[in-house]
């Protein structure tokens, strides 16, 4: 009986984790096809002497933003592609490459690098499809239409037809796997072309062409995006708040003695008030404002001892004893989430304000006796994260600890600390005196 409630605890701590991974898995892909865009590899294999490349050589060598950059190759190497290591007299630290990385040449043809592959297949054409694959499964069994068709309106190979930059994407993909393993089935092969004079290669494309970078579609940004489209914007506010059921009781749970003597909390970046909600629950004296963008709120339903209130962060924030804020800074820059704090400073009184930060701390070793594969996973989180950031934002990133330090103190806070709560965030308690 009890190695049985000890297996179905594992199997949950297992979960807990292992969801991550169909969240933001396609972070893997993502920052990949962004080393290749760069040609990450090919600079550090060019770089001389072999030495480790720095990250300012790098950023200088690819034309690419350093603090960008280094959030990319940070990934990567978390992810084993690329190596970090000290440069010869210790007092920095490069890049250098990987037999991964290696593969991941676009210049290269030497039968192994799979890049034109990569990029073919995280193309906007090639991964649209992915989003009709439920349609496909729920469709009549006679009478379902191809994702790729649904998407496009015709099949793949009619497409490449009619659109010549996705063909060559397609032909050099086709020569990159050509050059893989047509070798090794020539190998397996030897007497099978004795006395065959014609060979004819059907479907061969156009062989060795050059690879092309995917094409950029810029767009708005993620907020007024969803200010104009009512859909998208349920769609996050849902995700937030399917987040804050389950990462809220969890902050509530670490933090009971901070709402003592707590009148009015204000929940900055609310959306549908769900984390209000738990909280008054929990701590039933507490007062709540749901507090976020005006389209936003209107359609929150009303809730007991929580007010739904319109408004923007960047102008004020309504006066509380303290602010919840929880999975927002990280949407923005140092210069904005700054101007965020300070707002939240403002609207709590000098003695006793605080405001309780839900947040990824990167690179934070744990405190507690948790598995070293638990603090790995939940590592891989918070940097996949941090490629969602870069994508679905203009600024913004996950911060290391330094980091949460810097924009805290320049918020004019006087102290801080961080709680763990076993989870891919942490609280970050920030506190007026």
């Amino acid at each position: 009986m009890e190695e049985n409630k000890r297996n179905l605890l594992d199997e949950e701590a297992k979960a807990s984790l292992d969801i991550w991974r169909y969240l933001f898995g396609f972070a893997d892909m993502a920052a990949a096809k962004c080393a290749i865009d760069l040609k990450v590899p090919e600079a550090l294999e060019n770089h001389p002497s072999s030495r480790p490349m720095t990250l300012a050589e790098l950023s200088s060598a690819t034309s690419a933003s350093p603090s960008h950059l280094h959030r990319i190759m940070r990934f990567l190497v978390y992810q084993g592609v690329f190596k970090e290591v000290s440069t010869k007299d210790g007092l920095a630290t490069g890049y250098t490459n990987t037999p991964l990385s290696r593969r991941m040449m676009i210049t290269k043809r030497d039968g192994k690098s799979l890049a034109p592959l990569l990029l073919l297949e995280t193309s906007p054409e090639m991964l649209a499809p992915w989003l009709k694959l439920s349609s496909v499964v729920s469709s009549p069994v006679n009478g379902p239409v191809p994702p790729f068709d649904a998407v496009h309106g015709k099949d793949l190979w009619s497409f490449a037809k009619d659109h010549p930059r996705h063909s060559e994407l397609l032909n050099e993909a086709m020569a990159c796997d050509a050059r893989r393993v047509v070798p090794r089935v020539a190998g397996a092969c030897q007497g099978l072309f004795d006395g065959v004079a014609t060979v004819v290669d059907v479907g061969g494309g156009t062989g060795e062409t050059i690879g092309i970078l995917v094409k950029e579609f810029p767009g708005k940004e993620l907020w007024s995006f969803a200010k104009d489209n009512p859909r998208h914007s349920e769609l996050i506010n849902e995700a937030m708040a399917c987040e804050a059921r389950r990462v809220v009781p969890l902050v509530a749970g670490a933090c009971h003695g901070l709402f003592d003597g707590v009148a009015m909390v204000v929940d900055v970046g609310g959306g549908t008030g769900d984390t209000m909600a738990i909280l008054v629950k929990e701590f039933p004296w507490i007062k709540g404002i749901n507090f976020d963008l005006p389209h936003v709120v209107e359609v929150v339903q009303a809730m007991d001892n929580v007010d739904n209130v319109g408004g923007d962060m960047f102008d004020s924030i309504p006066s509380c004893d303290a602010v919840f804020i929880k999975w927002v800074l990280h949407d923005w820059g140092d210069k904005d989430c700054i101007k965020i704090l300070k707002n939240c400073k403002k609207a709590l009184p000098p003695k006793t304000g605080k405001v309780l930060i839900v947040e990824s701390v990167v690179g934070e070793k744990k405190k507690t006796m948790i598995m070293e594969e638990r603090d790995e996973k939940l590592e891989y989180v918070k940097l996949a994260l941090d490629m969602v950031m870069m994508v679905h934002t203009s600024t913004g990133k996950e911060r290391t600890l330094k980091e949460w330090d810097f924009v805290i103190k320049e918020a004019g806070f006087a102290r801080y600390e961080v709680r763990d709560i076993d989870d891919v965030q942490s609280v970050i308690i920030a506190y007026r005196s």
